[in-house]
């Protein structure tokens, strides 16, 4: 379920839970994103979002998984472009195993014609 209300605050939020009658492993999830959108410029539209979701699985180890993230998104509209970077932490947790953190940077640019 999500929502973009006028002043430009916005949430979303989403959650599953699966369990196979057929011995398969429990799973649940949850995701939730609240973001903000704003003009700072001449240019367009910014976009700032914060999301967070995590994973359990009711399997024999236990699996369980987090992940954050942090995105800016700047509109260009002159060029009809999006210019964004974003930061995501991925954390995973295994009974009797240690698993390093994942830290991922992403920029970019989309152009629509």
């Amino acid at each position: 379920i999500g929502v973009l209300l006028p002043m430009g605050l916005n949430a979303m939020l989403g959650a599953a839970s699966e369990d196979r009658d057929t011995g398969g492993a429990e799973r649940d999830r949850i995701f939730a994103k609240i973001g903000y959108q704003f003009t700072a410029s001449e240019l367009g539209q910014t976009r700032l979002a914060l999301a967070w979701g995590e994973n359990e699985s009711g399997n024999a180890t236990n699996d369980e998984g987090e992940h954050w993230s942090l995105g800016l998104v700047q509109v260009i509209e002159p060029l009809g472009a999006e210019v964004y970077a974003a930061y995501h932490n991925l954390s995973a947790e295994r009974t009797g195993v240690n698993i390093q953190d994942i830290d991922v940077v992403t920029v970019g640019m989309r152009v629509s014609f």
